[in-house]
């Protein structure tokens, strides 16, 4: 007991007053941790800086600590519109409806609110304001057997168990921490670290107000040779601003140049003041309606190493991205609460709590904010490093691609889109509650499960891309078909009908007739039977592929042409087709829960279409009144797979014909109805409608299946071996076969045989890209797994493909939080 009284009380010496030492501060409060913060100017919010970007990823941490409301109390810009143009005003990229495509997604929009308000605002909700200590200057820190001592300018000791460096880009207790690291042990950092930070750009920011003709309600983001701008509205009338240029030759360490005269920056005002903003505002507008600003170097780094013993730094001091992607202030806030975890980890471990927290105690603190926080810190620093590569033209076939050949293929929301996993990516304080606002995008600690690591993403979609070469080879060995005078029905009876013709579309379609009879007319009971089933399990992939095709995730790639695909099939075959529609899916569709929208319209349309496009002429073309009646049914199927997508978008088409018809709307109401179309992706309603069709193919195809299996096991005459089965080596150049009956049946058996086992490998990886992105837990996708593998020889091949794609949506569209 005595000894436990002796214990140093655990508590943290802060240094720095900005985004990351106050956010700190008010999270030790959270957790009554003891703290002192030393701040080196005068006041904590002077009036400096420009405006500040509050991401998603950064303000759910700031509702934790109950900083988010405050800040939207300030009334900040509900921005409309990001614009991203040329210097010379040519216009690359529009999205609309910015600010709510980030609160839908994230359950927090983007904030954009001025250094000073945010810095004050964090500072009010401090708590304890006597920890705070203004004029404190660090000059010194010792190690201690037990903790830290901070010595400031002033002569005053603070003494505390480990010490945080928040003290920004030029840190003193960084540059500390290398003076000691190097008298203690020495090699442990490289030598002089701060030397090889470089500084592509520096910049001139401000704040301005009440700039006429500027909307408040757009983002403007320009491209430029070898200059960029931002432009971003605040509350009050502000407008936020930064243009930068990239410096002829890239300064590092101590040759970056720190302040810049006021000379120099009427000489770069000058330089680009008629460079256009909007239409009628100029860049010098902004500065002739400057309230502050400034000009500053723009470093871009992050240290290998942040800590040594019993310091650590945050903050700009660790890592410092370009502003291009506005994640400066959220890293910092992110690193704040990394560390703090670490803290309240090691405090569960210990009976004692943090009191006489040893040498090893603080290692695992300080080596569990390095590990959870230097790559990801790397990976938004790189990002941002790229978008100011393609704003600045450094490569101009990159910015060529990104901002004029993209833009034609990308959905409006690109620039939204290319932020999305920077965000869901990040931490928060996992010792507080997660405020419950909704969204449908999860962050990485809300998943049910822990993404797999990007080597065994790749190599998941390496086995999976070889299976599929390895079935387009096979279906190129194997599916043999001699299409050269097909004129007759079943081998025996012309076909002459007024859609047949012997050259042309009328010539295609009577060889497709003519090669479709040799199989639903054959004399061999097992080819007609294989046929019904074959054409029975089709009705899986034609589903999927017409919901995929509608999918919001595949709107701008080619999966947006189901009717393409479903073409395709008649004229080459499924096994053909199937490998490479399945490889587009795997690379192109994009399984994140803000893109697995279908329109209910569309939806609802579903069934009728699959009913009327495909079930309807199937059965007709089975049950034939004469010849005549066979052919015509048989010729007209042939349009039956591409109908249902065809059909689909008719349907869809009318319903919402129907829903406006007689209804008289003004420009506005147009315009909001507009909106709301383009935000419905985020809605949840088209998930009972897409069940119900899966349920109604899953039970036709299951019925069908079952049915056929049980008629093969009662009839004497069939066999599994012999309607399945009985296939040539498809190495073998010549089969030998005795007449065109048996080429068709062959052909049909491989076409269902590979396009099957192109499905169920393709339903297979789609349960491993949810487990990928750790959207299902392994147990839950091993069971689906299972689930594929025996449904294919129980349900049948087509009814297995529905029911995983039914579970699949549930899967996906249950990460909504609402």
């Amino acid at each position: 007991m005595g000894a436990a009284k002796d214990q140093r009380p655990f508590k943290v010496v802060i240094v720095g007053g900005g985004f990351a030492g106050l956010s700190l501060a008010i999270m030790l409060e959270k957790f009554d941790i003891d703290y002192v913060l030393l701040e080196s100017r005068g006041e904590i919010a002077p009036a400096i800086g420009a405006g500040i970007a509050v991401c998603p990823n950064g303000c759910r941490i700031l509702d934790q600590i109950g900083c988010y409301e405050p800040i939207k109390a300030l009334g900040l810009a509900h921005y409309h519109t990001h614009r991203v143009q040329g210097y010379d005003g040519r216009q690359h990229l529009v999205c609309r409806d910015g600010y709510e495509h980030y609160e839908k997604r994230f359950g927090y929009p983007v904030l954009f609110v001025d250094r000073p308000s945010l810095v004050r605002l964090l500072h009010n909700k401090i708590q304890k304001k006597e920890n705070i200590q203004l004029n404190k200057r660090v000059s010194d820190i010792k190690l201690k057997k037990d903790g830290v001592q901070v010595h400031s300018n002033d002569g005053q000791i603070f003494e505390g168990s480990i010490v945080v460096g928040a003290d920004g880009i030029y840190s003193a207790v960084r540059e500390t921490m290398y003076r000691i690291a190097k008298e203690v042990q020495p090699g442990y950092f490289a030598e002089n670290p701060s030397s090889k930070v470089p500084c592509y750009y520096f910049a001139t920011y401000g704040i301005a107000k009440d700039v006429p003709n500027l909307s408040l309600e757009e983002v403007y983001i320009s491209q430029g040779k070898g200059f960029s701008y931002f432009v971003f509205p605040g509350h009050n009338g502000q407008v936020f601003y930064l243009l930068d240029e990239k410096y002829s030759k890239t300064p590092y360490g101590d040759d970056i140049q720190r302040r810049f005269s006021a000379e120099e920056e009427a000489a770069f005002i000058k330089k680009y003041s008629n460079t256009r903003i909007a239409d009628k505002v100029r860049f010098q507008d902004l500065y002739d309606h400057r309230v502050v600003g400034g000009m500053t170097p723009l470093h871009h780094t992050v240290y290998d190493k942040w800590s040594f013993k019993r310091i650590i730094t945050m903050g700009d001091s660790a890592h410092k991205p370009n502003p291009g992607t506005g994640m400066g202030a959220n890293l910092a806030f992110e690193s704040a609460a990394e560390l703090v975890n670490g803290i309240l980890n090691v405090q569960k471990e210990r009976p004692q709590g943090l009191n006489g927290l040893e040498d090893s105690d603080v290692k695992k603190i300080m080596d569990y904010v390095e590990s959870s926080r230097i790559s990801r810190a790397k990976k938004v620093v790189d990002e941002s490093y790229e978008n100011q590569v393609v704003n600045g033209t450094e490569n101009p076939l990159k910015t060529w691609i990104a901002l004029r050949v993209l833009p034609n293929f990308v959905k409006e929301s690109f620039l939204i889109d290319a932020q999305c996993g920077l965000m869901a990516d990040a931490p928060s304080l996992h010792y507080l509650p997660k405020p419950q606002r909704p969204h449908v995008v999860p962050f990485k600690d809300e998943l049910p499960a822990k993404p797999v690591s990007q080597i065994a993403a790749w190599a998941g979609w390496a086995a999976f891309g070889g299976a599929m070469g390895a079935t387009i080879y096979l279906a190129g060995k194997s599916m043999r078909l001699d299409v050269s005078d097909r004129t007759l029905w079943a081998n025996a009876v012309p076909i002459i009908r007024p859609w047949a013709s012997s050259t042309g579309a009328g010539n295609l379609l009577r060889v497709m007739t003519s090669v479709f009879s040799d199989v639903i007319a054959s004399e061999n009971l097992a080819t007609r039977v294989q046929a019904i089933h074959f054409l029975s399990q089709l009705v899986g992939s034609i589903l999927v592929w017409t919901v995929e095709g509608n999918r919001e995730a595949n709107r701008t790639n080619i999966l947006s042409l189901p009717a393409l695909f479903l073409t395709l099939i008649q004229l080459r075959g499924i096994g053909h087709i199937a490998p490479y529609w399945a490889l587009l899916h795997s690379s192109l569709s994009d399984t994140g829960v803000h893109y697995r929208f279908v329109k209910p319209d569309v939806v609802n349309s579903l069934v009728p279409a699959l009913t009327l496009g495909y079930l309807v002429p199937t059965v007709l073309m089975m049950i034939p009144s004469n010849v005549v009646a066979w052919q015509d049914w048989t010729a007209l199927w042939q349009f039956a797979p591409p109908m249902v997508p065809i059909l689909t978008t008719v349907f869809s088409a009318g319903l919402r014909w129907w829903r406006n018809l007689g209804k008289h709307k003004t420009k506005e109401e147009k315009k909001q109805e507009a909106k709301e179309e383009r935000l419905a992706i985020y809605s949840d309603d088209d998930v009972a409608g897409l069940k119900s069709a899966y349920s109604y193919a899953t039970l036709v195809q299951a019925t069908s299946h079952i049915v056929t299996m049980a008629y093969i096991y009662t009839h004497p005459d069939l066999s599994l071996g012999k309607i399945f089965c009985g296939l040539p080596n498809p190495f073998e150049k010549n089969w030998n076969l005795p007449n065109r009956a048996t080429e068709a049946g062959l052909f049909f058996k491989y076409d269902m045989l590979l396009s099957m086992g192109a499905l169920a490998a393709h339903g297979l990886y789609s349960i491993w890209q949810l487990r990928r992105d750790g959207y299902v837990r392994t147990q839950d996708a091993v069971k689906a797994a299972l689930a594929v593998v025996f449904g294919n020889i129980v349900i049948g091949p087509g009814a297995t493909l529905t029911s995983l794609w039914s579970w699949r949506e549930s899967a996906i569209s249950g990460l909504i939080r609402k």
